[in-house]
């Protein structure tokens, strides 16, 4: 045997003993690179669909913080003060729906005229009728004493002048019976130094102090 006959069965020895695995090698990294494809397009979908979750929970929390807000500010706020004075002189407080927050009385006779009623969360015509009611029951209100003076406050002066008439009817016609009349005086006031000074020094309602401002102005003596 020729050197060269030898070299060509060696050759084709080692070519017989080693396995041709290379199609199976390919099929198996290309089905390897798919999977990694996949995993790519799946990871980078659930973070979008991560933040869009995230971008949106805080869009719901930034608006459902602001209404709640905004909520509790017109529950809560005060909106108008009216006052209600005879001799017994009483303040109510509404929010901007017009639900009472407090009723507080400016002296004796008003604290007489609340009694122990609660009108936190009342409507205000609700609140309005149960004081004078009150102050009729207590004879507060007669043929010879049968005048109201009625304040309203409120920054919107078209509400307030709103509120005036509105309270100023129903106070008229509650005071209306067979026996006497009544007479209502109805004013809106805006928040003065001056006025509330007063107020606080002679313990009365805002609305009866501009009241005497009012006349003095007219009349010093």
């Amino acid at each position: 045997m020729t050197e060269r006959e030898m070299e060509r069965k060696l050759n084709q020895a080692v070519a017989n003993a080693t396995p041709d695995v290379f199609d199976r090698i390919l099929s198996d990294c290309n089905k390897e690179e798919r999977k990694v494809i996949v995993m790519k397009k799946m990871t980078r979908k659930n973070q979008w669909l991560s933040f869009v979750a995230g971008a949106a929970a805080a869009i719901v929390l930034f608006v459902g913080g602001t209404l709640g807000v905004q909520t509790y500010r017109a529950n809560t706020g005060i909106d108008s003060t009216i006052s209600l004075d005879v001799n017994p002189s009483v303040e109510i407080v509404t929010n901007k729906h017009e639900k009472v927050l407090s009723v507080t009385a400016n002296n004796e006779d008003g604290q007489k005229i609340i009694g122990d009623m609660d009108f936190v969360k009342s409507d205000l015509d609700v609140t309005v009728n149960a004081l004078i009611g009150s102050m009729l029951r207590n004879g507060y209100i007669s043929e010879l004493a049968n005048s109201i003076l009625v304040s309203v406050e409120n920054d919107d002066a078209a509400k307030a002048a709103r509120l005036e008439k509105e309270l100023s009817d129903e106070i008229a016609a509650l005071l209306k019976s067979d026996a006497f009349s009544g007479s209502v005086i109805s004013q809106t006031v805006t928040k003065q130094d001056e006025v509330e000074e007063l107020s606080h020094t002679y313990e009365i309602s805002v609305g009866k102090a501009k009241l005497i401002k009012q006349l003095i102005a007219l009349n010093p003596t």
